[in-house]
């Protein structure tokens, strides 16, 4: 016999026939204790499912006359199932509620009506309450307002509960300082019991992200304060992709080792970002789908710097970078300190140690992570047409293979025809920079040929993106075209017109 049909029984044997309203108010006592339709009633929400008292006045009296008459008259004695349900609850220190309702319908002592939220009421009335209350994997205590049928819940005894909230205090600092932390460092907070809750705890955690690796398992917070996150936060204020295994090494290279503990590897890292849920993947490519952070004014200055060269090898990175700091008004300790980070840490920037100490390159992580993806594109229907052995425009043309059918390779961001035609309806098919007009030049074999400039280098994009055909290109002629790449990042269209314009002056 289960609880329920254990204290129906008893009731029906204890409250006398002939008293009135004898069915309702068995009803009433079992729904108290988690047996009906509501989910952890007050007496208020009995009185008015019972519709017991007037309709404008007090519903709790009542239902609470009801109990307490039950609470008076009841002995442990005569409910046995109740006793060593009472029991096995004691017994335990920490258990999740699924866990302890499954072990309770395995010994038939419940069913699957019965929560455990009512057992302790039942346990306190019977003075068999010895403290152990319902937590969520917060350890903070249940409300009203959760439902203990859904999410995972653990009922603690109050002493392991104090245990259990110091060393889940410690473990949600732990991934905040190292990026990701391994589970056998919580071991110093707690003995081996404790520590094993807390881990399952963690495991249930809606914001938990676990990563196996060897015999070993690595866990990360991914919301609030993460030297992880935020370094994503900047390196993908930057671009909108990287190459994900130069991603996973920049952030293990950017982790400080400040703390004792051993920190994660890169391939820890990259296991990561693949199970994460703040990462979308394609191919070798990623993109964080988190929050983005503005880099501080001497990164953004290491920014700047590394966007205007290819690579910089370490002197001139660092004297570059303490000039700037001067500039900005830094102390010179404070100065050095920040820029020393940059050199060594920072999430911004690769750093190529294959020419051995003192000859370090460093490269801007946007350029050095980009991810190169092509497709191939018939000549003949590609809008950059290079003479035969010329190199073509650097953000857009790859490489060439020879053959039968002339082709090229081009990036990922080939134009998009329907953009370049909204950008030459709205422009016309003469050159923005100088005028030309290839119809009026060679007749019918110029019409609608002309090159569209996009204003913003592909380099500097990272990956796909909305194009706005009046705001981010132009009709440009081949020869234009040419001399606005031979800046890097290229002219823009009123800085090749002044020149065009000094020449014809002079």
């Amino acid at each position: 016999m289960n609880i329920e049909q254990e204290l129906e029984e008893y009731l029906n044997k204890s409250i006398p026939d002939k008293r009135k309203n004898k069915l309702r108010n068995i009803k009433v006592i079992l729904c108290y204790y988690g047996f009906g339709d509501l989910v952890r009633p007050t007496l208020d929400e009995i009185g008015s499912h019972f519709l017991l008292g007037n309709p404008d006045g007090n519903k709790r009296e009542l239902p609470r006359q009801i109990i307490e008459k039950f609470r008076k008259i009841a002995k442990l004695v005569d409910l046995p199932t109740s006793k060593k349900i009472f029991e096995i609850i004691e017994s335990h220190d920490c258990i999740s509620t699924s866990e302890l309702q499954s072990e309770l319908i395995s010994k038939g002592l419940a069913s699957t009506n019965t929560t455990i939220s009512g057992l302790l009421n039942l346990a306190e009335d019977f003075n068999e309450y010895k403290g152990s209350k319902i937590y969520n994997v917060e350890l903070k205590e249940l409300s009203r307002s959760d439902d203990e049928s859904k999410g995972e819940f653990y009922l603690i005894e109050s002493k392991t509960h104090e245990r259990l909230k110091a060393i889940l205090k410690n473990a949600r600092t732990l991934p905040g300082q190292l990026g990701l932390a391994n589970f056998d460092y919580l071991t110093e907070f707690g003995d081996a019991t404790d520590v094993e809750h807390v881990i399952k705890l963690i495991r249930c955690t809606s914001n938990m992200c676990v990563v196996q690796h060897d015999d070993s398992e690595w866990y990360i917070y991914e919301e609030g304060y993460n030297t992880l996150l935020n370094s994503c936060g900047k390196i993908f204020s930057l671009t909108n992709e990287c190459d994900i295994s130069i991603l996973s090494s920049t952030l293990e290279n950017s982790l400080e080792r400040t703390n004792k503990n051993e920190y994660p590897s890169s391939y820890v890292i990259k296991k990561w970002i693949e199970q994460s849920r703040l990462f979308e993947i394609k191919g070798e490519g990623v993109t964080f789908l988190g929050d983005r952070h503005e880099p501080t004014e001497i990164e953004q200055a290491a920014v700047n710097y590394l966007q205007s060269v290819e690579k910089s090898d370490f002197s001139n990175f660092k004297a570059y970078l303490l000039g700037k700091a001067y500039l900005l008004g830094k102390a010179y300790l404070l100065g050095k300190e920040s820029v020393d980070k940059i050199i060594f840490s920072s999430p911004l920037v690769t750093v190529d140690k294959s020419g051995g100490q003192g000859n370090y390159t460093y490269q801007l992580i946007s350029k050095a992570a980009k991810v190169e993806r092509h497709s191939v594109v018939d000549l003949n229907n590609c809008d950059i047409v290079p003479n035969e052995g010329d190199v073509g425009y650097p953000e857009e043309i790859t490489k060439y293979i020879e053959g039968a059918t002339k082709q090229v390779y081009v990036n990922v961001y080939e134009r998009n025809p329907q953009a370049r035609q909204d950008c030459l309806k709205h422009y016309g098919l003469n050159c923005t920079v100088c005028d030309f007009d290839f119809e009026s030049k060679y007749g019918s074999i110029g019409k609608d040929f002309i090159h569209v400039h996009h204003l913003l280098p592909f380099a500097n994009i990272g990956t796909a993106y909305t194009i706005n055909p009046i705001d981010d290109l132009r009709p440009v002629c081949p020869n234009c075209h040419a001399m606005l790449h031979k800046s890097n990042p290229p002219f823009s269209i009123d800085e090749l017109k002044e020149l065009v314009a000094r020449k014809i002056c002079n």
